[in-house]
């Protein structure tokens, strides 16, 4: 499973996948639709009929991008029943799946449920000296206590930056704060 490689003759990658993973032969016509780009991936439906039956079948993919300096533009694709590990569909595509599109086995329902709960977890929004438990401890490194284990920390607003938690007397940052799995357990 690597990844494919073309030059991009197109004003953007969402333009170029779109063209790339749509068209048809003599036995099927297939497309990509319901497309959206989250920095370098790339979530949508990508569906596809046979011309002799009139059955369609259609998931969701997510497309993995990056361009080197040449123009070129690479990709590699993953269709939900691959249960692929990027979680950021938006709302409004997993409610069309849910709603016209039934999933196709378990790793299309598990998907579709973590990405749902990727999307109740960005609307958290953490409010200065809110207790925090994380369901596993984090390790940090000082250079006074040396490494220092915890997965219990009070939320601060600091000098505008973003994820600063405070760790006994010490300031600390957690990166991917919505990726993780943890509970307000005061405010």
């Amino acid at each position: 499973m690597g990844w494919t490689g073309k030059i991009n003759r197109f004003k953007t990658v969402k333009e170029m996948l779109i063209h790339e993973f749509s068209g048809e032969d003599e036995n099927f016509t297939w497309s990509l639709h319901d497309v959206s780009m989250k920095g370098s991936v790339l979530y949508g439906i990508a569906s596809r009929q046979d011309k002799k039956t009139s059955i369609s079948l259609s998931e969701a993919i997510v497309i993995l991008t990056r361009k080197d300096k040449d123009g070129w533009t690479y990709y590699k694709e993953m269709g939900e029943t691959v249960h692929p590990y990027y979680y950021d569909a938006p709302k409004r595509l997993l409610n069309k799946l849910d709603a016209l599109y039934p999933p196709l086995n378990d790793n299309a329902i598990a998907w579709r449920a973590k990405c749902r709960s990727q999307i109740s977890k960005a609307k958290i929004k953490l409010k200065n000296g809110d207790i925090v438990r994380f369901a596993s401890p984090m390790t940090f490194t000082f250079r006074s206590k040396g490494r220092v284990s915890a997965d219990t920390f009070q939320y601060v607003e600091y000098q505008g930056k973003r994820n600063i938690f405070k760790l006994d007397n010490d300031l600390v940052r957690i990166t991917n704060l919505n990726k993780k799995e943890f509970q307000i357990i005061s405010n």
